[in-house]
């Protein structure tokens, strides 16, 4: 669907409920620096209990339709800086994790898809 000035339309993609928005609030587009920020505090958001931000889909790149209103933005990104680490080192546990089984795995021998391990 285009505007009227031709583009894309744009769409923000921090809204989680039905708070209105003024229907003159600028939708400002993703550069790489927001949407990093946007990215380092969804990873706090998903490693929270309960978070109304769970369900945020950001774009993995900047574009011309995906953006955000600046109050929503501000909401989403205010997570502390503690809080950004203990994520982070969350994913690079989960990380390291992952690629230790799945090295297990590429290490069997061609044809076995599995050992047993009897334990004495």
């Amino acid at each position: 669907m285009a505007s009227p000035s031709g583009g894309a339309t744009k769409k923000c993609v921090l809204h989680v409920d039905e708070q209105k928005v003024s229907a003159d609030a600028e939708i400002i587009l993703f550069q790489e620096s927001t949407l990093k920020m946007c990215q380092e505090a969804q990873k706090v958001h998903l490693a929270r209990t309960r978070s109304k931000f769970k369900t945020i889909t950001l774009p993995l790149i900047s574009n011309e339709v995906f953006g955000y209103h600046s109050r929503r933005y501000k909401n989403f990104t205010a997570v502390s800086a503690q809080e950004k680490f203990e994520a982070s080192q969350n994913v690079d546990e989960e990380q390291t994790q992952s690629t230790s089984s799945q090295g297990l795995a590429m290490a069997l021998p061609t044809g076995i898809n599995s050992y047993t391990f009897i334990i004495v």
